[in-house]
């Protein structure tokens, strides 16, 4: 749990970062076409994971393997804290349905004939928990977790550009169509 819980918040963090374009990566690739390496630390991880890879001289092959691996592992790490948020969701109804039973329970408790004019206030702050829990689960965590899925559909399709042109980077292939590659994949 304490991992979905730490994925959760990086990935929330992440939510609100402004989402990545393929653009802003085109020094890096420029650097890695020309020596395979980076002057500078990128801010994309599996950008940095190609650049150590080749500069430990790893088989071509093996790093497409270790590459396509890091893809998954970093695009998981979204899928997890979706599905811990839709999951989360699933509780505030119901603790809020039980705090509304606990106030049914208190209420009929002292229900009496001398004091009907009290039901109204008192099953209206029985339901207030019910209210809250509904207003948690669909204003507050559902969003969230819909947002968090499109993030990490966004991020899943800049990943996949990004690993076709470090693939291609990595077969050593002409300049020229790498540069074109790297203009599709901005300009869909």
């Amino acid at each position: 749990p304490w991992l979905a819980l730490k994925n959760l918040a990086s990935s929330l963090v992440n939510l609100f970062k402004p989402s990545m374009m393929i653009e802003s990566y085109h020094r890096e690739f420029q650097e890695l076409l020309q020596k395979k390496t980076l002057s500078s630390p990128s801010r994309n991880a599996l950008i940095i994971y190609a650049s150590e890879l080749w500069e430990q001289g790893l088989d071509a092959e093996l790093s497409i393997v270790l590459l396509s691996q890091k893809r998954e592992e970093l695009e998981k790490g979204y899928i997890e804290a979706v599905q811990v948020l839709r999951n989360l969701a699933k509780y505030p109804p119901a603790l809020g349905m039980t705090g509304t039973v606990m106030g049914l329970v208190s209420l009929f408790s002292v229900l009496g004939a001398d004091n009907k004019s009290a039901l109204g206030p008192a099953l209206a702050l029985a339901m207030t928990a019910t209210f809250f829990g509904l207003i948690v689960a669909n204003c507050i965590v559902t969003p969230l977790a819909d947002h968090l899925h499109v993030k990490h559909m966004q991020d899943e399709r800049i990943y996949t550009s990004i690993y076709q042109i470090l693939i291609l980077i990595n077969r050593d292939e002409p300049t020229a169509l790498i540069v074109d590659e790297v203009k599709n994949r901005a300009a869909a």
